[in-house]
């Protein structure tokens, strides 16, 4: 709510007044939503690895999810910074490793599910089994849907920008 709030607030002085009143306020936005998408991709890691459910407790796993969130959050923010200030459009430069760590985080993720059901399937959990099989199938949903857009902006960006290159 922070964020689109401040996004909000910016976006109604850019026209109003045709500039901005805060001009960290859009970098401060990113940042909230940097770390909105780091809190919930360790949860989704954290639910996955089975805590609580066939796990009492992460033992050494904890500490790699807080270094993977935290990596994950300096390269967002990174990606943010140079997204929003930076001229020579060097957005590659935190692009690629980011989407390499979510691709990363999403193997994790999908891995730590299928022990996870393996587990309950083995001890006849058929309630908690039920679902985390409805979990898996939803984020497999959402990874595939990610996929058809990525791929659909991808087509769109490059047929308009060859569009362009000719006029």
């Amino acid at each position: 709510m922070l964020e689109k709030a401040t996004f909000y607030a910016e976006y109604q002085s850019i026209n109003s007044t045709g500039e901005s009143a805060l001009p960290g306020a859009v970098f401060f936005a990113e940042l909230v939503s940097c770390a909105k998408r780091t809190v919930a991709r360790m949860l989704v890691i954290v639910v996955s690895l089975g805590f609580g459910i066939v796990k009492p407790r992460l033992g050494a796993m904890l500490h790699r999810v807080v270094v993977v969130g935290v990596l994950y959050f300096g390269l967002a923010t990174l990606e943010a910074y140079l997204r929003i200030y930076d001229e020579r459009n060097n957005i590659m430069l935190s692009s690629i490793p980011l989407a390499l760590l979510d691709s990363t985080i999403c193997w994790w993720i999908f891995t730590s599910l299928v022990h996870t059901t393996r587990t309950l399937r083995l001890r006849h959990n058929l309630v908690k089994l039920s679902l985390y099989t409805h979990f898996m199938h939803t984020l497999t949903f959402a990874v595939l849907a990610s996929v058809v857009f990525m791929l659909y902006s991808i087509s769109q960006h490059r047929v308009i920008s060859f569009l362009l290159y000719f006029y």
